[in-house]
């Protein structure tokens, strides 16, 4: 998750929903936040005597079961910012539609999260517990800042430049 004091910790606080999603601007704004913010390495803090970077890492997989009840637009709109986000970051996919097939699979499923846009029953839940599968109920966002979130690993990489409080170049 989110480091304490990193710049997207507050957000691990709250539910983010967008109730009107534009699809082609929620895949520009995932694809805008990979490559400004998400696909490079960068020091937020600029301290001179301790580099602190932050990156961001793919996730080794992410199972996405939709809700079988939305719309076929719906349906749709979900697969396209899903895809966007996993295609940029690299994470790979597993699409389920079927929560019966997800319990099957799951124990088998190379993946760290259970990305759960529809209710989850307890057995679903048991089985990602066993499984060791983190499950993410937040529903998905046309925002990429807060989407790409749920699709990577956030690495902070503590570097000293200094030796006994003197600067090494």
């Amino acid at each position: 998750g989110a480091k304490p004091g990193g710049p997207g910790y507050l957000n691990t606080f709250g539910t983010w929903t967008d109730t009107d999603i534009d699809t082609d601007a929620a895949v520009a704004s995932i694809q805008r936040a990979w490559a400004q913010t998400y696909s490079i390495e960068h020091d937020p803090t600029g301290l001179a005597s301790e580099r602190n970077i932050l990156r961001y890492r793919p996730l080794e997989g992410v199972a996405v079961l939709v809700d079988a009840t939305a719309s076929d637009e719906a349906r749709n709109q979900q697969r396209a910012i899903a895809f966007a986000a996993a295609e940029s970051s690299g994470t790979p996919i597993f699409w389920f539609e079927d929560a019966a097939e997800l319990l099957a699979r799951m124990p088998s499923l190379p993946v760290e999260r259970l990305r759960a846009l529809a209710p989850v029953s307890d057995d679903v839940l048991r089985a990602a517990h066993e499984a060791g599968v983190a499950v993410d109920t937040a529903p998905l966002t046309g925002d990429g800042e807060l989407e790409l979130a749920h699709w990577v690993k956030e690495q902070a990489v503590s570097i000293t430049r200094h030796r006994h409080g003197r600067l090494l170049r």
